[in-house]
């Protein structure tokens, strides 16, 4: 897994969103199933490239939702079944992924691993994942994506 530290400039992602208690309460399949049938419906995107974000509320009852969608130039005649998120600019520690080193899991214990160790803490609770062409699914070993971890010096 390749690292590197970026700081990313601001982004307005359109999309779709779903929440649950956990991750394991949201079905990410079918939000994705969702976003595609409502991809022709946004306009203005910048580039081909889709995020999923991941949120997390540790407030109780504890939420966790997670947005998919496609960066937009700007906001115009927004799809009511369509949500927006602004992502401010930020500095990221940006994972690059490829699935032959095993799945999101041993991704996300990746980037653990790295964070426990490095001079970076991610003080947010958040992430978000790119998928570009080289992302072919998760059962391609061959799919690479990255993961953008918000992240400030310790």
């Amino acid at each position: 897994m390749q690292v590197k530290i970026v700081e990313q400039e601001g982004m307005i992602l359109v999309g779709v969103v779903a929440v649950g208690s956990s991750v394991e309460d949201i079905d990410i399949s079918k939000l994705w199933q969702r976003f595609i049938a409502k991809y022709g419906d946004v306009q203005r995107k910048v580039e081909r490239k889709n995020y999923e974000m991941h949120v997390w509320d540790e407030l109780a009852p504890p939420k966790h939702y997670c947005f998919i969608g496609v960066e937009v130039e700007e906001i115009k005649d927004l799809a009511i079944e369509l949500f927006m998120k602004a992502i401010p600019r930020h500095t990221y520690a940006v994972f690059t992924h490829c699935f032959r080193d095993g799945g999101y899991g041993q991704a996300y214990k990746n980037i653990d691993k790295w964070l426990k160790s490095s001079q970076y803490t991610d003080p947010y609770n958040f992430d978000i994942q790119c998928y570009d062409e080289r992302f072919q699914g998760p059962d391609d070993p061959e799919s690479v994506m990255e993961f953008y971890i918000p992240v400030k010096s310790r």
